[in-house]
């Protein structure tokens, strides 16, 4: 919800990576027309396959690599969100560049909002996630005017050329979305 939550009426959203059926019920908490998934793994995209408990939401599922993707479409979204591990390899490293984020950053509408998190929200940052975190946010900051670094149970960075907002409870009651 942290990103959702900045976008003032996100229509179209593209997911990186997970379940989609892990998703959309919270997703379908905000007005949006159509959601994109673009996963790998085969056997995510299968888990819950059935899409039709969202009327007027226009659900695709791409089974692709990301990465190559957002490289290589030419659709705009209102947010991106992506929700890979960490980078700890090589194949997942290069989703957390400049280079990929400036490409993330082309393909979101004005006022797009895009949300990635690079690990767990320890709580005391050593200085291995220190340098990690801030490697992070220093790759974000060349695409974009703005970066909220927001501590849940993972660390998230949401990033954007709009004003973003810490306040994620009163922007849950500006735009009455029910969650616990």
């Amino acid at each position: 919800h942290y990103a959702m939550l900045q976008a003032e009426k996100p229509s179209k959203v593209l997911i990186i990576s997970g379940s989609p059926a892990s998703h959309l019920p919270e997703l379908n908490k905000y007005p949006v027309s159509e959601i994109v998934f673009v996963e790998r793994d085969p056997a995510l995209l299968r888990y819950g396959d059935d899409y039709s408990d969202y009327p007027g939401v226009q659900v695709r599922i791409i089974n692709d690599d990301a990465f190559m993707f957002v490289r290589n479409t030419r659709e705009h979204f209102d947010v991106i969100l992506m929700l890979l591990p960490p980078p700890g390899s090589l194949l997942l490293n290069r989703f957390y560049t400049t280079e990929f984020f400036g490409e993330a950053g082309r393909r979101l509408n004005r006022g797009g909002i895009f949300m990635c998190s690079p690990g767990i929200d320890p709580g005391y940052f050593n200085q291995e996630a220190l340098k990690l975190y801030s490697s992070v946010y220093n790759s974000l900051a060349v695409e974009f005017d703005n970066i909220l670094p927001v501590a849940g149970s993972k660390l998230y960075f949401i990033a954007s050329d709009s004003p973003l907002s810490a306040s994620i409870c009163e922007l849950t009651r500006i735009r009455n979305v029910s969650n616990t």
